[in-house]
């Protein structure tokens, strides 16, 4: 996911931080290192645990939502509401054990008839990328 997008200033709209909710798919290439710590206890029982670092970079694509209203439409629409918004971009991304962090680099679509009036549409943003890796 990436919860956190700055938006560079479009037309008279200024720099915008931005933390709809949405979801996305990401699939990248990998570089990984692990570290196998073998423990035995005083009751002889073994006990293994497993550290894992690794870094990626790839493409993701996603769904989420963004305010739409008159601002960010050139005054084109008089109600405010949260659109659905397809995301596609790239990331960078740094994995310890089942945690992700990185930066990701995309644009956004609207999908629905204010499409043409959103002044975000194809426009690139900036954003924080955090998951889970579920392999």
């Amino acid at each position: 996911t990436v919860p956190v997008k700055f938006r560079p200033s479009v037309q008279s709209v200024p720099n915008q931080l931005s933390g709809e909710i949405n979801a996305s798919l990401y699939l990248g290439l990998r570089n990984a290192l692990f570290k196998i710590k073998h423990t035995i206890n005083p009751l002889g029982t073994r006990k293994s645990e497993i550290e894992h670092f690794g870094i990626s970079f790839g493409g993701l694509l996603g769904v989420g939502n963004s305010v739409i209203n008159a601002d960010a439409t050139n005054q084109m629409v008089v109600h405010e509401y949260q659109g659905i918004v397809f995301s596609k971009g790239l990331a960078g991304i740094i994995a310890i054990n089942n945690f992700t962090i990185g930066i990701a680099f995309g644009s956004d679509n609207l999908i629905d008839s204010n499409q043409n009036s959103w002044i975000y549409n194809q426009k690139p943003w900036f954003g924080l990328a955090i998951g889970l890796n579920l392999n």
